[in-house]
């Protein structure tokens, strides 16, 4: 604290005092801070504040006390600014503190903060105590924070905050002061005395490593944090010590950033360590080692970027001359400006090198952090091809023990059956046969050969449809279940509630409790029958926090038969929703868009309002409104007849096709489809001869999930694919492992610009945007539409076992009739390789497939010559110079030809109709072989539709 006792050793007089640093700057820094501060506009300056405006619509913006007004002297477009900063923080009661800067900002990054002294508390400007004057240059520290922050970008912040590591408000700066007079007037060496006058300048100067006098009146004191410059001519010096301040400001940063590399340094070896012992932690603390390494990865941006600025700014720095008069000369010398300077690029370039160090160790834990993801990746990826397997395994367990049940109810219904004649007949009791048993029956039936045994089939057969009728009704009348859950947060009266709760059976009341053990919530559980339907049964489950007495949530649990499913299904709303809806829809629209709702999300708001009016009968909910269902929460599975979920008869194919295209409308529930999961279901060692995950064909040079790896799907009713044909025009096989069957719609490869044109007639919108849009699998097209359109097409019914093989550039697209899994992949054979050459791929997707075919083409034939089933029997077509390898005398003509032989980089290709001498020798080049192959003559193949 400050008292009137303080002895004042060190008096100056006229005191000019600038503070520098060097920040982050460029050209376009500087422009876009012009035009912040409206340099080049009519009104210039005004009050600027660092906050951003996150309501930019309303007509006011509230902010704290501590804005900074601006008034422009000079600039330039891209290289300065000056302007005079009046600051208008908040001060304590009783102190008023008149005090303007003057701002100099320059492209080089220099930034200069000016004051002049006029008077500290009683001292006038004849008269400043340096001690006093100490004092105000640390408010002088903090306020320019404040203003320069309130000026800078976002990008300049974030560097400032993480080089100081948060505390930027606090970063030092140096301090520049000239002043005409100094009392008491010493020989420099003087004030250097271990005492008073020494310890009042290193306020001010920190530790003080020179010290000059320059002239009689004129002496020079340079300090680790500033420098001090008195005499009558101080001023006429200010270029020399304004550079001087600029390289020890830029000393500074280096000094600071030096600090921040060892920082980083130390955070690398503790994220090196967490890596080490990821296994010892647990799984959850890669989570934190992500975040880290990515707020490394930025730090390490930074600061490169940092330090290539300071490097640009000190090596552009031009150094004033030599003053020609004797002080002027031996203050330049005393300063030591070129030597400063080279200290400064060497100290840059040394801290290059740190960078670089450090650069390193990052890409190498990045790199065993991908490891581990990759390594984690494979885990999950096993864990999930067991999981898939088991599923399969208990998918045809359960077939066979479906098939096992029918097997013993047809031996229950033949005991019985048969039982029941034994029974009628007496034949089991040991008495004697009525005689209408023996006229009626044993003489006109049994004693007739074969008679007897066909009415025995008949009644069983019979008995068999009876059982089976039961069975399914009791199926039927149990197979409809909902599970309901909403988030209510509404007031309720707990009397009423308590009351409603006596007159049911409670079942279980489970509690939640804070950390002092005293109840917060209370689960309240029982049954409804009745509702929502006749028929139906509720598990009612309640959430209540009789603290706030609300009503927290809601979950209802209801299981009805199928036929009561159907009006609950489709009841209206009530007045109260229409209420709701009509009233939704004219609050303001929200950012975040919720898909439209489905028909199930709104029979569960439909069952919820039903359930807020029984308690609102009761005096329980007391809200107007019912609580509505959440959207996008847990998916709700109904079991209804008229539900995707169900059975479907597969014995007619032609009857499903028909009701497939008949139920497709805009409104119905879309199906989940279960796609592209990176798996196989074939063993290394299978039966099969097509082992989807070993075919081994020429596209085993290369690796791509989904193509050269199979992929498995899970299908249901109606889940379809749309006309597409595969990546790089690639053949496919597909292979259904259980489940339901697929139905497919293929279009031969020479029809493909059929269907193409009419596509394009169909869907030009699409066709507008990319001329690939085929490939994106968004185009169903019904048969009726290919008729009219004159595209031939095929059908197949693939039955679980069975597989599908589509051919290059054959256009397919096909739905599920239920449940079933299915596998595919990709495979090539030389027969491909000119439709490769030719296929065309869809820039608009950032997941679609192109191959290299120059580089396959060399990893293909690098290998020794190819064996039979490599180079493959399918006829080649190629532009032939017929005048050099053909007897024909015309000169360009299109022959059928074969590749015969491969060797090296070259294939030889045997025409049709020519000897072996006339074989010609083409280089593997994807160029060469796509000017000289027309087409692929495709294989003969026998299909027939459905």
């Amino acid at each position: 604290m400050m008292t009137k006792e303080a002895k004042q050793s060190l008096i100056l007089s006229q005191v000019h005092a600038l503070v520098g640093e060097w920040l982050p700057f460029g050209a376009n820094q500087i422009s876009a801070l012009n035009e912040r501060l409206g340099a080049m506009e009519r009104c210039q300056g005004g009050l600027f504040s660092s906050k951003l405006d996150m309501q930019p619509t309303e007509t006011h913006f509230e902010v704290t006390p501590g804005l900074t007004q601006v008034k422009i002297l000079d600039f330039d477009a891209i290289r300065f600014i000056n302007f005079e900063a009046e600051i208008n923080f908040p001060e304590s009661d009783g102190v008023i503190q008149v005090e303007n800067f003057g701002m100099h900002l320059h492209v080089s990054g220099a930034v200069l903060y000016g004051v002049k002294i006029d008077a500290i508390m009683n001292h006038t400007e004849r008269s400043i105590p340096l001690d006093l004057l100490a004092r105000l240059l640390v408010d002088v520290h903090q306020d320019s924070s404040g203003i320069i922050h309130d000026l800078l970008s976002r990008y300049q912040l974030s560097v400032l905050d993480m080089l100081f590591m948060g505390k930027a408000e606090q970063r030092n700066k140096y301090n520049l002061i000239t002043a005409a007079v100094i009392e008491p007037k010493l020989p420099a060496r003087m004030y250097l005395d271990k005492g008073e006058r020494e310890n009042e300048l290193k306020q001010v100067l920190g530790e003080i490593y020179a010290c000059y006098d320059i002239t009689r009146d004129d002496v020079l004191f340079l300090g680790r944090d500033g420098c001090l410059l008195s005499g009558p001519g101080a001023e006429r010096y200010e270029a020399l010590l304004t550079t001087f301040m600029g390289l020890n400001s830029r000393e500074i940063f280096i000094r600071n950033f030096f600090v921040r590399t060892f920082v980083l340094n130390d955070m690398l070896m503790n994220l090196r360590q967490s890596i080490r012992n990821y296994r010892k932690h647990g799984e959850h603390a890669l989570k934190g080692v992500k975040k880290s390494l990515s707020d490394a990865a930025r730090h390490m941006i930074l600061l490169i970027e940092c330090l290539q600025y300071l490097l640009e700014s000190v090596e552009a720095l031009e150094l004033p001359p030599v003053p020609v008069d004797i002080a002027g000369s031996k203050i330049y010398k005393s300063l030591q400006l070129l030597e400063r300077k080279n200290n400064v690029i060497v100290r840059c370039k040394d801290s290059i090198k740190l960078i670089e160090r450090l650069r390193t160790q990052l890409d190498t834990l990045i790199t065993k952090f991908e490891g581990i993801s990759r390594l984690q990746l494979t885990y999950v990826s096993q864990g999930f091809d067991i999981n898939i397997q088991r599923l399969t395994e208990s998918l045809r367990v359960r077939d066979q023990l479906g098939e096992n049940l029918d097997v013993i109810r047809m031996i229950f219904a033949g005991n019985l059956s048969f039982d029941i004649i034994d029974r009628l007949s007496g034949g089991t009791f040991n008495v004697p046969n009525p005689s209408w048993f023996l006229d009626w029956i044993k003489k006109p039936i049994i004693d007739v050969p074969l008679a007897f045994l066909v009415i025995n089939l008949l009644w069983l057969a019979v008995v068999w449809i009876a059982i089976q009728a039961w069975l399914d009704r009791q199926v039927f009348r149990a197979g409809a279940t909902l599970v309901i859950r909403a988030h209510t947060d509404k007031r309720i009266n707990l009397m009423q509630l308590r009351r409603f709760l006596s007159q049911r059976d409670l079942q279980l009341g489970t509690f939640e409790y804070e950390l002092g053990g005293r109840p917060e919530l209370q689960s309240y559980i029982w049954v409804e029958d009745c509702f929502p339907s006749k028929g139906s049964t509720t598990h009612v489950m309640i959430v209540v926090d009789e603290k706030q007495k609300l009503l927290r949530s809601i979950r209802l649990q209801i299981a009805c038969p199928l036929e009561e499913s159907v009006p609950i299904h489709s009841r209206r709303l009530s007045r109260g929703m229409h209420r709701m809806r009509s009233y939704s829809t004219l609050r303001r629209p929200s950012r975040r868009l919720h898909p439209a709702p489905s028909s199930v999300t709104t029979m569960e708001n439909n069952i919820l309002e039903q359930f807020s009016i029984l308690l609102r009968g009761e005096g329980v909910y007391q809200e107007r409104h019912a609580p509505l269902a959440r959207l996008g929460s847990q998916l709700n599975l109904l079991a209804l007849t008229h539900s995707y979920n169900q059975e479907t008869n597969t014995d007619n194919p032609m009857e499903v096709e028909r009701r497939f295209w008949k139920g497709l409308r805009g409104t119905m529930d879309a199906p989940v489809y279960g796609a592209d999961i990176v798996a196989s279901l074939f063993g290394n060692v299978d039966a099969l001869s097509w082992n989807l995950g070993d075919l081994n064909t020429i596209l085993r040079k290369i690796d791509l999930p989904g193509v050269t790896r199979p992929m498995l799907y899970f299908g249901m009713w109606r889940a379809m694919f749309a006309f597409h044909t595969e990546d790089m025009d690639l053949f496919s096989i597909n292979y259904v492992h259980t489940g339901k069957p697929k139905f497919w719609y293929g279009i031969p490869p020479d029809a493909a610009p059929q269907l193409e044109r009419a596509a394009q007639s169909m869907f030009p919108e699409k066709h507008h945007t990319c001329s690939q849009f085929l490939r994106h699998k968004t185009s169903l097209i019904s048969p009726a539409r290919l008729r009219e359109f004159g595209v031939p097409f095929y059908r197949a019914y693939q039955k679980p076992g069975e597989f599908v093989i589509t051919f290059p550039a054959a256009y397919h697209q096909g739905f599920n009739l239920g449940l079933n899994i299915a596998e595919a992949v990709n495979f090539a054979s030389l027969h491909w390789i000119p439709y490769g050459l030719k296929a065309k791929v869809c820039k608009c997707l950032p997941d679609s497939v192109r191959i290299d075919m120059d580089s396959f083409l060399t990893k293909l034939f690098s290998e020794p010559p190819s064996g039979p089933e490599l180079l493959g029997d399918d006829p080649w077509v190629f532009s032939c110079k017929c005048h050099k390898y053909c007897s024909s005398n015309s000169s360009d003509v299109e022959v059928e030809a074969k590749v015969t032989a491969v060797e090296g980089k070259y294939i030889r290709v045997h025409y049709k109709g020519e000897s072996a001498d006339n074989d010609e020798w083409l280089p593997v080049s994807s160029k060469e072989l796509q000017r000289r192959i027309v087409a692929v003559e495709p294989p003969l193949v026998k299909t027939k539709d459905l």
